[in-house]
């Protein structure tokens, strides 16, 4: 998701006595003494009542192993005591509650089919995890201040995300953020999923605003070892036919044009187990690149399209190899953060693609009856939209919900109305010259202006072209578990005061398969720590064919 600078936060210590009077009952000292603890083993003086005038009894003693113990608790506690610590914060309470569980490893939730399946079902099982993993150049102390700077490193945060990876176990993964450095450089992500795990896939990196990559590796023909995978230079296999490709270095020149190299620059990347899977297709899919040629837009528009991250997909089509009819469409994407208009736009492209390349295996030819291709969809990544916006009711129902917002070539005007003129475009219904100078506003100004305002209130009745509408059939796979545990986050916004909620999604096509279980979320919500890498925590599913179940 979008990071951007928190506000700053004043903070004000609680020192005074009458703010702790309360407090300083367990510790045994006067409430003005609070300030200085009595060190450990330090004698205490009671004063008992008075005996006569002058006389005064000083006994001394030491302190029990109960005072001690609460006199250490409060030394420890009531320094940290700040405005901050005491508001009454919801997220606090969410975060007290699911701390027992702790941060890494959350396992894995049931669901309803999961429970009801015997350990034998398990033929053809398929683990993805999905996760937003945090590009290092978009890390920093101003954005993540309660997170101790050595725990931002990206070599100790790399640590985490291959322990992270090694629980969970999956069969396929789709990371986002994930930089060409931690993709290619040996020691970090990708070498280490590559080399111990015997994990294959491809990368593509974001573009600038006019569709080129932001990082080009040094053939530009992309020629890696699978011509058809890296058919363009950003999408890359480092370890594909036994010849791995090193990070470039510096910039070099390729037929006079320029290569970038950015390798800081981050993208999307779908991995997967080379000895279960096999690669039929990879489909990079470029935003910046489509709105540059979508003629339909306008200037406004495509500017808004066109930014300088959260603008690329990636689609990988695997057939699997202990089910041999099953072929898998892993889509994986970040979308924009901004307007709900590009983001509809942006998941229009992907599923789009999607749905031609189903259509392109399903009537592929079989070897026989028997082996006529299940086609299985699954898009994963961070939408950077909740489970009710627009974008994802898109992808569930197959129309955009009536009134999003949309593009301007998406709108028809509602059965029995004009279309109005776009107001971007600075054109009038009507004569402009309304008022007449002696006598104010005229019979027929008035008119017009009662006709303005109906056009005014009526611009914004549409109706959204079918011609966007997509026919695949995506089921949540997180709608059951999200309700069971309600205040569960998978990202945090450091813009707002650590504010959670769930904007990673996997939506699985369950016509051929089902879900048997979904990768737990927490509610702790002050993320990354020394424990978690990222801002976001991954989420995952289990599916299983359906044929398994019989």
């Amino acid at each position: 998701m979008a990071k951007m600078s928190p506000k700053s936060v004043f903070h004000l210590s609680l020192t005074s006595a009458e703010e702790l009077n309360e407090a300083s009952l367990h510790c045994g000292t006067k409430t003005s003494e609070l300030p200085s603890f009595l060190a450990r083993g330090e004698l205490v003086t009671c004063t008992p009542p008075r005996v006569g005038n002058d006389s005064k009894i000083v006994a001394t003693r030491h302190l029990t192993l109960l005072e001690r113990r609460e006199k250490k608790l409060c030394s420890a506690s009531f320094p940290s005591l700040n405005a901050e610590t005491l508001l009454d914060n919801p997220r606090v309470a969410a975060a007290r509650d699911d701390a027992d569980e702790g941060l890494m490893p959350r396992g894995w939730s049931l669901t309803h089919v999961g429970k009801k399946l015997s350990s034998s079902s398990s033929n053809g099982k398929v683990k993805l995890v999905s996760y937003n993993i945090l590009a290092q150049r978009l890390v920093s102390t101003e954005l993540y201040p309660h997170c101790p700077m050595f725990a931002l490193a990206e070599d100790y945060r790399c640590s985490l995300l291959k322990e992270e990876l090694a629980c969970a176990a999956p069969d396929i993964i789709a990371l986002q953020e994930i930089s060409v450095d931690v993709f290619e450089k040996p020691g970090l992500l990708g070498d280490w999923l590559r080399s111990k795990h015997r994990f294959v896939g491809d990368h593509v990196v974001v573009t600038d605003t006019r569709g080129r990559p932001r990082y080009e590796r040094d053939d530009p023909t992309g020629n890696t070892g699978d011509a058809r995978a890296n058919e363009e230079a950003d999408v890359s296999a480092p370890q594909r036919g036994g010849r791995p490709v090193s990070p470039a270095k510096a910039v070099c020149s390729a037929g006079g044009r320029e290569l970038r190299k950015r390798p800081e620059m981050e993208g999307v990347c779908v991995l997967y187990l080379e000895d279960r899977f096999d690669s039929c297709e990879v489909v990079p899919i470029r935003f910046n690149e489509i709105a540059a040629a979508d003629e339909q837009l306008t200037q406004r528009e495509r500017r808004s399209l066109q930014a300088a991250s959260h603008n690329v997909a990636l689609i990988s089509v695997l057939r699997d190899r202990v089910v041999p009819n099953m072929i898998y469409l892993i889509g994986t994407v970040h979308l924009i953060w901004n307007r709900t208009e590009c983001q509809l736009w942006q998941m229009h492209h992907l599923l789009r693609e999607m749905e031609k390349l189903k259509e392109k295996y399903e009537t592929a030819a079989g070897g026989g009856k028997d082996e006529t291709p299940r086609v299985s969809l699954v898009l994963a990544g961070d939408f950077n939209s909740d489970a009710v916006s627009p974008p994802i009711r898109y992808a569930l129902t197959g129309v955009p919900p009536p009134g999003s917002e949309v593009m301007k070539y998406w709108k028809l005007p509602e059965e029995g109305e004009q279309e109005a003129n776009d107001p971007e475009s600075g054109e009038a219904d009507f004569p402009s010259r309304l008022l007449n100078s002696s006598t104010g506003v005229t019979a027929e100004g008035q008119q017009q202006q009662q006709e303005q305002k109906k056009l005014d209130g009526t611009r914004k009745r549409y109706r959204i072209t079918d011609t966007v509408e997509h026919a695949l059939a995506f089921s949540d796979s997180y709608a059951t578990y999200r309700e069971r545990h309600p205040r569960h986050v998978s990202t945090v916004n450091p813009s707002s005061n650590g504010e959670g909620g769930v904007l990673d999604h996997i939506l699985v096509d369950e016509r051929h398969v089902v879900c048997t279980s979904v990768m737990r979320l927490s509610g702790y919500t002050e993320l990354p720590t020394k424990d978690c890498p990222s801002d976001h925590y991954p989420v995952g599913v289990t599916i299983l064919p359906r044929t398994s179940l019989k």
